[in-house]
């Protein structure tokens, strides 16, 4: 089957030659440009290879071709078609692939002579360093892109990337600066520019939300939510989050009930079924809402609802949220029984009654106290003895695993395993490939078919299985948590103690505490 032309070179390829080659022979197509094409932007080019191809490796070795096609022919399309591949790579977080191509288009002279490529190159740049977390310097590359694009007079252009630039000061809290830019956009969409309206006004109101700024942030959200449409799942879902929004201002306003009516209008709205974190924060704030209200069974529901949906990673303090909501809606039922009993026994021995009734009280509250604390330890002595018993973790080999290369296997056992390469911060998919002399995809099935795991499951089980063995050697007590989390590969503490939870169930210093204690 061949594909149809669609103006860019190569596009002609039958997927046919691609199934049977390792490489692609295309010299003897030949360029095929139309104006169309070559006045694309590089989210356009994309779209193009995306529309025609099925396949990541078909797209990448199609797109290689076609660069060193037009590299010298036609160098502005040489030029786009590069910002196409970093966006490319960037989607599939290959950032050893497209950093190489940046770099090589910096020092490019069609930066200073082309204000369109200029801009559209430092857009790019400055949205990967935001990716990134590093704002001030994607704040750099947005201010460059701002000055290409009013050069230009291109009103789309200015406006998107003051948004960029309020995005990157509203990160770094800097509420004056964000709503400074935040503001300027909002002129051209006064001036008919209507492009990234939505975006601006749900940043603007975040801002203004952040700041304590309820009454205008009240405003913009109120008027997101009547402009839009039922039309489709994404907007529903969009339209789901402003009331989101709008009823944590009200919250914040201490209009609870004006909260809660709001933010059951926004689980109305939820209408996409992948939805459940949105889902489980709407349920969180409503159970707050409906506690402040003094409705505790619906606060107890709601947080108990929110913590189903979605596994809580501060789950002590959830339970102790449940706990307290429970406990005040059980301390309303008992009061209620008490006026009940002091009206019909008011008349006889009123004092004693009264002292009688206390004594109750106090000793139902100190029950459930003890019952709570003692389920609540029980649970974590469980899940830290139960990790305490654990060894290497086991392999669920499915079905598939017979058609996997045996001496794959044995030598990522080998290799990737007991050599314990799993522990070197760098490694990668892509890095183990290489060293086994495989490809990645190959490499990401076989791991997929015989541990019945992806790659980055099973590196994080096999780390958090070390860092266990490493927290009770006794060797290793004079570690920190920290130090033990770089020794088993990671690079950050705080996604260490996420990991190791997710896995067992509790912490890491709790876990190293009842070792110590057992």
């Amino acid at each position: 089957m061949v594909i149809k032309s669609i103006s860019i070179i190569l596009l002609l390829l039958p997927f046919a030659s691609i199934s049977q080659q390792n490489h692609l022979d295309l010299e003897q197509h030949e360029v095929n440009l139309d104006q169309k094409v070559k006045k694309s932007l590089p989210p356009q080019i994309l779209n193009l290879y995306y529309e025609n191809f099925e396949t990541t490796f078909e797209i990448e070795s199609i797109m290689e071709f076609n660069s060193n096609k037009l590299k010298n022919s036609l160098p502005k399309l040489y030029f786009k078609h590069e910002l196409a591949r970093v966006l490319f790579y960037k989607n599939l977080g290959r950032e050893n692939e497209f950093i190489p191509i940046i770099y090589k288009l910096i020092d490019s002279p069609l930066l200073i002579n082309d204000r369109e490529l200029n801009a559209s190159f430092h857009t790019l740049t400055g949205i990967i360093y935001y990716d990134n977390e590093r704002s001030e310097k994607a704040r750099k590359h947005y201010q460059k892109a701002l000055v290409s694009y009013k050069l230009l007079s291109d009103s789309v252009g200015i406006k998107g990337n003051l948004i960029n630039i309020g995005n990157t000061y509203f990160i770094e809290e800097n509420h004056d600066s964000a709503i400074h830019y935040f503001q300027k956009a909002l002129v051209l969409s006064n001036a008919g520019i209507k492009q990234f309206d939505k975006n601006l006004k749900n940043n603007l109101a975040a801002v203004y939300l952040n700041i304590g700024r309820f009454n205008e942030s009240k405003i913009i959200y109120e008027d997101l939510i009547e402009h839009t449409s039922n039309s489709s799942t994404n907007t529903q879902n969009n339209n789901s989050t402003a009331l989101f929004n709008l009823g944590i201002v009200y919250q914040k306003q201490g209009l609870h009930k004006f909260a809660i009516s709001t933010l059951n209008r926004s689980l109305e709205s939820l209408s996409n079924e992948k939805s459940q974190k949105l889902k489980s924060n709407i349920y969180r704030v409503l159970g707050y809402s409906y506690f402040e209200n003094g409705n505790f069974k619906q606060a107890y529901n709601a947080v108990f609802t929110a913590d189903s949906l979605r596994k809580i990673e501060n789950e002590v303090g959830t339970n102790l949220l449940l706990d307290e909501y429970n406990f005040k809606y059980n301390t309303v039922i008992l009061e209620e029984k008490a006026k009940i009993s002091l009206e019909k026994a008011k008349n006889e021995q009123k004092v004693k009654q009264l002292y009688l009734l206390f004594l109750i009280f106090t000793g139902l509250l100190l029950a459930v106290i003890l019952v709570l604390y003692i389920k609540k330890n029980q649970k974590n002595v469980l899940l830290a003895k139960k990790n305490l018993e654990l060894t290497k973790p086991k392999r669920n080999i499915n079905d598939n695993s017979k058609n996997v290369s045996t001496e794959l296997i044995e030598q990522i056992e080998i290799v990737f395993i007991n050599k314990k390469l799993y522990c070197k911060q760098d490694i990668s998919l892509d890095k183990l490939a290489r060293i086994l002399k495989t490809n990645r995809t190959y490499l990401s099935e076989s791991i997929n078919a015989h541990f019945g795991i992806s790659f980055s499951r099973l590196i994080n089980k096999l780390r958090i299985q070390e860092a266990r063995e490493l927290l009770i050697n006794k060797n290793f007590d004079h570690y920190s948590i920290e130090g033990i989390a770089q020794s088993v590969g990671y690079k950050s503490i705080s996604t260490f103690n996420s990991t190791f939870k997710k896995e067992t169930g509790i912490t890491p210093s709790y876990f190293r505490k009842m070792n110590q204690l057992t």
